[in-house]
């Protein structure tokens, strides 16, 4: 539960291309206030499978959650496949942000679905504008399909959109949680800890800051 960008991601040509393209948005990434940045990885699904995760035969690091999020939607069976990523990490308590793309039956389409959410950022503004931004450079690396950001910024462009969708999220999961806890339910969520809450000053802040401010513009 809490605020949530989705993208999917498509590409058609070389495994040399795809290479190039995710080496572009590290390139671009380097430049912005990312807490880490990491890859472009190989994920070698002939090596990996989720049962060897289970088992703790692994990656152990951030490539066995990369790995499970990175399933196109036509397929289910990965054995066999490989794909190319990116991690990146937009700040404390955020989700990191894996891109990559992975290949479909050996051919030159490539496709990537994954989330990232930043309800729980300690920095929320920052860290859900830094996800947006890395997605409209995948739009201009013709790599992008599509995004469903559950902040209304990715339609609107608009701070304080985001600003009233985080703030009614905030105070949605808050009254939830408090009515559980008063059953006696005991709640271990990001949201009892970290309230992601955005003042006018945060939005003046963000309006301001040209470094990590996406493009303007409806899409």
């Amino acid at each position: 539960m809490g605020l949530t960008i989705h993208w999917d991601l498509e590409f058609c040509g070389t495994e040399d291309e795809v290479q190039d393209k995710l080496k572009e948005l590290k390139t671009c990434a380097e430049q912005l206030p990312f807490a880490a940045v990491r890859g472009p990885v190989l994920l070698d699904y002939s090596k990996w499978t989720v049962e060897k995760k289970h088992a703790k035969e692994g990656y152990g690091d951030w490539r066995d959650w990369a790995s499970i999020q990175g399933t196109p939607v036509w397929e289910t069976d990965a054995t066999g496949k490989k794909a190319f990523c990116l991690n990146l990490v937009p700040g404390t308590g955020c989700e990191p942000m894996n891109i990559g793309l992975r290949q479909h039956n050996n051919s030159n389409v490539w496709a990537w679905r994954s989330f990232c959410k930043t309800q729980y950022a300690e920095e929320f503004a920052k860290c859900h504008l830094l996800v947006i931004r890395i997605l409209d450079e995948c739009k201009r690396l013709d790599i992008l399909k599509g995004v469903k950001d559950e902040g209304g910024y990715w339609k609107t462009r608009d701070i304080k959109v985001l600003g009233i969708s985080v703030n009614e999220s905030t105070e949605m999961l808050q009254s939830l949680f408090g009515k559980l806890s008063k059953t006696g339910f005991q709640i271990k969520a990001p949201i009892v800890k970290q309230a992601s809450k955005m003042t006018e000053l945060e939005i003046d802040f963000a309006k301001k800051n040209k470094k990590i401010l996406p493009a303007s513009g409806k899409n």
